[in-house]
C-alpha cells in the first residue's frame, strides 16, 4: 500500500531562523514547520552553507548579444 504512517522525526531543510525572543523563550521561523500547533522541535544547525542576507539585492546579468545572431535578425527583418 503507498504512503507512509508511524514515523516520528521528519526533517526539513531550508527554513530559517528569522528572530529569537530570549524573554518568551520563542523562535520566529520562516518556512512551513510539519506537525501540529505546541509540538515540540528539536532545531540544529545547517551543514550546508549559510543563507543570503534578506537585505542584499540580486545583481543583474547584463547578456551580450552574439552579433551573428543580431545580423541574422537583421537580415531576416525582426
Amino acid at each position: 500500500m503507498p504512503g507512509h504512517m508511524g514515523d516520528r522525526r521528519a526533517t526539513v531543510q531550508g527554513l530559517r531562523v528569522m528572530e529569537v525572543d530570549t524573554e518568551h523563550n520563542t523562535l520566529l521561523i520562516q518556512g512551513a514547520v510539519p506537525g501540529h500547533p505546541n509540538t515540540i522541535l528539536a532545531i540544529n544547525r545547517s551543514q550546508k552553507r549559510a543563507f543570503k542576507s534578506l537585505d542584499e539585492k540580486k545583481a543583474f546579468v547584463v547578456r551580450k548579444v552574439n552579433p551573428m545572431k543580431q545580423s541574422k535578425a537583421q537580415a531576416k527583418g525582426k
